[in-house]
């Protein structure tokens, strides 16, 4: 898979992570929160995912391009790190610097040996241009093999993306296949494809584009009272859901504390809905976002985004 450009993994993947990551930042720091107001223009347009029915469906609930300007009281602001992977987003800002290590994805492929995942981004720009982009991406722990001295996590990894996503703009190809290897710790010892194999830096570099789709699920555990914690969060419902063969009850929720500002790398997002889904994986201990939603803008461009897993399996 020749990507060229991270363009449209770091706009919708890293968003989904920054956001989520703002909304988790606004529940340790409630006490802290300042108010500052913000005008913006609403932009927005309609988001929705395959098998999705009911409240697992998205809807900003408004015309597609329309334009009206409303005072924003953002009651909560969080900063996040600049990192690489975060670098570009929809107000484009930019760094120099790359990722030299990856986060532990141990934890996730010991309880959930395969996932599969849809991601949905819509940006509507100042102008009233739409841009909308999918994937699905998925991985599958294979098995454990002996290497370096250690045996080691075979994960096959996948990515799919629509043909007018930015995945394609400086590549060749929209979808790719490749396996990773991590050693017990969560280093990746060896990214492996037809006629290729690397290790180090560039490793990394090249499993990014198909594993930041699940980082948000490495931090499921810790963030699991807080979903359900009413003085944060309104409960909406509860309802069966079914995750390829895995059927499970899931709670669907909404932070009480909306609008958030969210800055990464001189770059800030007003966040102004979110919605998501959690529950525990059937025989396990293991929670899980099964759905995300958020609607924000940075000023200049609206943006939809959100994911939802269609199908895992408990290791």
């Amino acid at each position: 898979m020749d990507y060229g450009s991270r363009t449209f993994q770091v706009v919708a993947a890293v968003v989904v992570i920054a956001l989520l990551g703002g909304a988790f930042a606004y529940y340790t720091t409630m006490g802290t929160s300042t108010t500052t107001s913000t005008t913006k223009s609403t932009q927005s347009t309609v988001i929705t995912f395959p098998g999705s029915g009911g409240s697992s469906s998205a809807s900003t609930g408004s015309k597609s391009g329309t334009s009206t300007q409303s005072v924003q009281t953002v009651v909560s602001s969080t900063t996040l790190p600049c990192t690489a992977a975060a670098s570009t987003g929809i107000s484009g800002a930019t760094t120099t610097s790359s990722p030299t290590t990856l986060p532990n994805y141990i934890p996730l492929f010991s309880t959930i040996s395969a996932m599969t995942m849809f991601v949905q981004q819509v940006i509507v720009d100042q102008y009233g241009r739409v841009n909308s982009s999918t994937i699905v991406a998925s991985y599958q722990v294979a098995g454990r093999v002996p290497m370096e001295g250690t045996e080691a996590y075979v994960v096959k990894l996948n990515v799919v993306a629509n043909e007018s996503s930015y995945a394609i703009v400086n590549g060749t190809n929209n979808q790719g296949g490749a396996t990773a290897y991590f050693d017990p710790e969560g280093d990746l010892l060896l990214y492996s494809q037809t006629n290729l194999n690397q290790t180090g830096t560039q490793a990394i570099l090249l499993a990014q584009p198909y594993l930041d789709w699940f980082d948000t699920e490495l931090i499921s555990t810790q963030q699991y009272a807080t979903y359900s914690n009413p003085g944060v969060d309104t409960i909406l419902n509860q309802t069966a859901q079914t995750l390829g063969s895995v059927n499970m009850t899931v709670t669907f929720a909404e932070p009480k504390a909306i609008p958030y500002s969210v800055t990464q790398c001189g770059a800030t997002t007003i966040v102004e809905r979110v919605q998501f889904a959690f529950g525990v994986v059937p025989g396990t201990q293991t929670p899980l976002i099964t759905y995300y939603y958020s609607l924000g803008t940075d000023g200049a461009a609206n943006e939809d985004l959100g994911y939802k897993i269609l199908s895992m399996t408990p290791a």
